[in-house]
């Protein structure tokens, strides 16, 4: 295996032979030990890089601290082959060498945080958000599997859909100028009764929907970012791509979602900051 770290010069190499295994940094043999057992427990799949998934426990695993491997590697091979793309990720990023700002970053590899799971869809709701955006389209926020709640970007149009249980309805709004514009943007979305207003920085767009009947008080999960797999999003344009850039602020019905402790994440998700640009 072959390592090398993208704002730092040195190679590392971990290296099995038989009973022997050592770690060598820099051409310099750091650390060899025996492994008991030797080739007759060879290793086998899954290989972790970067972590281990929670579910999996080991009595023989210490990991030092909580999470994982924070910063960048290139150049990762295994028998002297190079490591195409993995078979999953949680959290992955591409390395920036840029100082990172304060907000969560969304890869074009595609990926998303749940934030919330109590938003109830058939009430007066307002959603808050501050994006800065690579690309123009994606999907940038989703709530709901009955009673559902989006917002996404299509070739700049901005869009929110909402069906609290009788009926759906949208409301749309494109600005002047592109938001893929390397500056910060509010997006904020409100729904009073029947009635849907969403507003883009100082610019406005409402609807008018069907009457409200009785909320059902179902709460439900909101995701950042994209939606997984399971989740069906009606009313999507047809190959929309991966919602790609970065998101500094989620406000629920004035209720701040912290970005970098989501309630769950999936794919090449930043946490941590998002790259200057």
């Amino acid at each position: 295996m072959f390592l090398s770290a993208c704002f730092f010069p040195p190679q590392v190499f971990v290296k099995r032979a038989g009973e022997k295994a050592s770690l060598i940094v820099d051409g310099i043999n750091a650390q060899s030990k025996r492994v008991s057992g030797g080739e007759k427990n060879p290793l086998g799949s899954p290989l972790y890089f970067g972590g281990v998934p929670s579910a999996v426990v080991s009595s023989l695993l210490t990991v030092p601290g909580p999470g994982g491997f924070v910063g960048c590697v290139r150049d990762l091979e295994l028998n002297e082959e190079s490591i195409a793309n993995p078979a999953t990720s949680l959290g992955v990023v591409p390395c920036f060498q840029t100082t990172l700002q304060p907000g969560a970053y969304f890869s074009s590899q595609g990926g998303h945080m749940a934030i919330d799971e109590a938003l109830v869809l058939g009430r007066d709701l307002e959603v808050q958000l501050e994006v800065r955006l690579v690309s123009d389209s994606g999907l940038l926020l989703h709530a709901g599997t009955g009673q559902q709640l989006s917002l996404y970007l299509n070739q700049g149009e901005v869009t929110v859909t909402v069906n609290s249980g009788n009926g759906e309805f949208s409301t749309s709004f494109t600005p002047e100028e592109s938001l893929c514009d390397g500056r910060w943007h509010s997006i904020t979305v409100m729904k009073k009764s029947n009635v849907l207003q969403l507003h883009v920085d100082a610019a406005s767009e409402h609807s008018i929907g069907p009457k409200q009947g009785r909320s059902s008080g179902a709460k439900e999960t909101v995701y950042l970012g994209g939606a997984p797999d399971g989740v069906d999003v009606p009313g999507l344009p047809a190959a929309l791509p991966s919602f790609h850039g970065c998101v500094r602020r989620a406000v629920l019905n004035q209720r701040p979602a912290v970005l970098s402790k989501p309630l769950s994440v999936h794919g090449a998700v930043g946490t941590q900051g998002c790259p200057a640009m």
